[in-house]
């Protein structure tokens, strides 16, 4: 019993998400939020620090940090130039990065979900950059996470089914009609949708 108690307590240790990674991910949604509201001082500094983090990080594959680290990078480039859709599009690699360093740890949220908020900005960012066969391959992905989370609990039968459901129709109506603005509208509610599906996995675990 004491060696079986022993070893759970070191599985949780092992899975507890070292602080580093919680910072990398919230970098790269604020990234995000400070180039839309044009704060460059901002932006700066949450790059800078996601280069602390990094730094800082212990665990991952090699692959893993050198996508992490490669997308900082492009984040610094695209800062210093000024290019607000280069650097979103760099926060959203580095989001994408984030989620395959959270895999080992099986967090509270699933990684199809953080995978689901990453595909939804990229659909966002297309329709800004009039990318229409960008925004339909996330689409896509997007859906093939969208009904295996739906099949499963917490999510099947509860009371965030349907509306996201129905926000990630209108995501692809507005796809199929190249139809941008729709689109940039559609891609932000599911976006908040997203938010939705985390808060129902932390209130059931």
């Amino acid at each position: 019993m004491h060696l079986a108690i022993f070893v759970a307590l070191a599985l949780a240790a092992h899975l507890q998400v070292p602080p580093p990674l919680a910072t990398l991910e919230s970098v790269a949604e604020d990234i995000d939020d400070a180039v839309v509201s044009h704060d460059w001082a901002k932006v700066e500094t949450l790059e800078s620090k996601g280069d602390r983090a990094l730094y800082a990080l212990r665990t991952g594959s090699p692959g893993a940090r050198r996508r992490v680290s490669q997308a900082l990078a492009d984040a610094e480039a695209a800062i210093q130039s000024r290019d607000a859709m280069a650097t979103r599009y760099a926060a959203n690699r580095l989001a994408d990065a984030v989620v395959d360093l959270y895999e080992p740890f099986h967090p509270t949220v699933p990684t199809s979900v953080m995978r689901l908020d990453v595909l939804l900005r990229t659909v966002d960012l297309a329709a800004a950059a009039g990318h229409p066969a960008e925004a339909r391959q996330a689409i896509n992905r997007a859906n093939a996470i969208w009904q295996d989370l739906a099949a499963k609990a917490p999510i099947a039968g509860s009371p965030v089914e349907a509306p996201f459901a129905t926000e990630l129709d209108a995501v692809e109506r507005a796809a199929k009609a190249d139809d941008f603005p729709a689109l940039h509208k559609a891609a932000v509610a599911a976006l908040d949708g997203v938010d939705t599906l985390e808060a129902r996995f932390k209130t059931t675990h």
